[in-house]
C-alpha cells in the first residue's frame, strides 16, 4: 500500500490489501477481520459489497486516510467496468481500474506499469468507462509515434472522457471512505443493533419492575429498616471501564499521536483519561502540529526537549461489576495464565495483596517489550474477563516498537 499526499495536507491510500467477506456469521466475520487486519494493517473500511446481500467489501491499510479508489469510482457514479488515469506530473499517473463491480487496480503508476494494466485491461474487460486527464500513455494519441509510447486501439475511443480539470485536487474527501481503527469500523457497521433494541426492552421492563416494587415498598411500609451493603466499596472501586475499552481506546490514542506527518513520539503517559505525550520534529512543521491539536483537541508546550502534548481519552462507558468478589488466589492464578499465554517472558510483577475489609485488592503491573497497538488491545481482550481496574499506562517508542508498563489492581474476597 502507498500514501499520496495532496498539496492541502489531506491523505490518500492506494494499494491496500481488499477481500469479499460474509456477515452471514458476524462472530466469524469479527475474527476473520481482526486477523486480516493483524497481516494487513489496523486500519480498515467496510463497505457495501456487489449486489448487496450479507457481502462486505472490506479493505485494509497501515496507514490512515482516505480511500481513493472508491471514491473516484462513486464520483464517476460506479460504472461496472472503468478506468480512470491522472497524469500527477512527469512519469507519474493516479490510476483506477475497476473491473466487474471492484476494484481491481489502483495506485501512482510509472508509464511502463500503466501499459502492461492496459494491455491486459484491453482483452479482459468489456466497454469500459474512461476518465483521463493529462497525457496519458497507451489512451493519448501519441504525437510521435516512433517515440511515444503505443496507443491501445482496443477501447472504444467514444467511451473514453477527458477531464478539464484535474480529478485529485478537487475530489472532496468524505468519511464514507475513510480508513479508521478496525475496531471503529467495525463499529460503523452496527452490527449488534437488534440486539441493542432487545436490550433496551428488557432493561425498560426491569425499570418498570423496579418503580413498581419501589412504589409498593413505599406505601406498605411508612417505616424502612435502613441496610449498609458490605460490598458497597467492593462495587465502588470496579466502577470503571472494562480492561477490552480502555486499552481499545489507548491504542486509537497511541496511532492517531504516531500519524501526525513529520514527528514522532517518544514517550506516552497515561493516567485515568489524561493522555500526555513528548513528540519530536524529524522535519514536521510546527504550524502543522499547532493545526492538527486544534483539531484534535489537545494542547501543546514547546520546551528544547521537544513537544508536550496534552489531550484526553474520549468518555468510556463503566462495564457491569460483579455481585460478589471470587477468591483473589483463584483470581492471581488466572491472571499468571494469562500473562503466560499473551508472552512466554516474565512479564507480570505482583505487588502485596491488601485486605480491604469485605474484599481484597491486588496490584500488578505488566511489562511491555516491542510491542504494538494491536497488543495492547490484545491484552485487553484477555484481562477483560477478570475484575480489573487499570489505573495508568506508561509507553516509550524506539524503532517502530512499544515497551513500557500497564498499571493495574485486581479486586477479590
Amino acid at each position: 500500500m502507498a500514501i499520496i499526499q495532496r498539496n492541502d495536507g489531506i491523505q490518500f491510500i492506494v494499494r491496500c490489501y481488499r477481500e469479499t467477506l460474509s456477515l452471514s456469521n458476524t462472530t466469524l466475520f469479527k475474527q476473520h477481520a481482526f486477523l486480516i487486519s493483524e497481516m494487513h494493517g489496523y486500519f480498515a473500511k467496510f463497505l457495501p459489497g456487489l449486489g448487496g446481500g450479507k457481502k462486505i467489501e472490506s479493505v485494509f491499510s497501515t496507514d490512515p486516510g482516505f480511500l481513493f479508489a472508491e471514491m473516484a469510482w462513486h464520483h464517476f457514479n460506479k460504472p461496472t467496468n472503468m478506468i480512470f488515469c491522472e497524469q500527477l506530473h512527469e512519469g507519474h499517473f493516479l490510476t483506477v481500474i475497476v473491473r466487474d463491480g471492484l476494484i481491481f487496480t489502483d495506485g501512482d503508476l510509472n508509464a511502463q506499469e500503466l501499459l502492461e494494466e492496459l494491455a491486459a485491461a484491453s482483452v479482459t474487460m468489456n466497454h469500459p468507462a474512461i476518465y483521463i486527464y493529462g497525457d496519458i500513455p497507451g489512451l493519448t494519441p501519441p504525437k510521435n509515434p516512433d517515440i511515444d509510447a503505443p496507443y491501445i486501439t482496443a477501447f472504444n475511443q467514444k467511451s473514453i472522457t477527458v477531464l478539464k480539470e484535474p480529478l485529485f485536487e478537487k475530489i472532496e474527501p468524505s468519511p464514507v471512505f475513510e480508513l479508521v481503527p478496525i475496531q471503529q469500523a467495525i463499529s460503523d457497521l452496527q452490527l449488534s443493533k437488534a440486539s441493542q433494541r432487545n436490550l433496551i426492552g428488557l432493561i425498560s421492563l426491569f425499570a418498570i419492575v423496579i418503580v413498581a416494587a419501589i412504589a409498593f415498598y413505599v406505601f406498605s411500609k411508612p417505616e424502612p429498616i435502613q441496610t449498609v451493603d458490605p460490598l458497597a466499596n467492593f462495587r465502588a472501586a470496579l466502577t470503571s471501564p472494562s480492561p477490552q475499552a480502555f486499552l481499545g481506546e489507548v491504542a486509537q490514542e497511541v496511532l492517531l499521536l504516531n500519524s501526525i506527518p513529520g514527528w514522532g513520539i517518544s514517550q506516552v503517559s497515561i493516567t485515568g483519561t489524561s493522555v500526555s505525550a513528548i513528540a519530536n520534529s524529524y522535519g514536521g512543521s510546527a504550524q502543522f502540529l499547532l493545526a492538527w491539536a486544534k483539531a484534535n483537541r489537545a494542547t501543546l508546550a514547546f520546551s528544547n526537549t521537544g513537544v508536550n502534548i496534552t489531550s484526553s481519552l474520549p468518555s468510556i462507558p463503566n462495564r457491569p461489576v460483579p455481585s460478589a468478589p471470587t477468591p483473589i488466589q483463584t483470581l492471581v492464578a488466572k491472571l499468571i495464565d494469562t500473562s503466560i499465554l499473551l508472552s512466554t517472558k516474565k512479564t507480570l510483577s505482583l505487588d502485596a495483596a491488601t485486605p480491604r475489609g469485605s474484599y481484597t485488592a491486588q496490584s500488578f503491573t505488566i511489562q511491555l517489550s516491542q510491542a504494538s497497538p494491536m497488543d495492547l488491545q490484545l491484552y485487553g481482550v484477555y484481562l477483560n474477563n477478570l475484575p480489573i481496574t487499570i489505573s495508568g499506562v506508561q509507553l516509550s517508542f524506539s524503532s517502530g516498537t512499544i515497551s513500557g508498563t500497564i498499571s493495574a489492581t485486581l479486586y477479590g474476597a
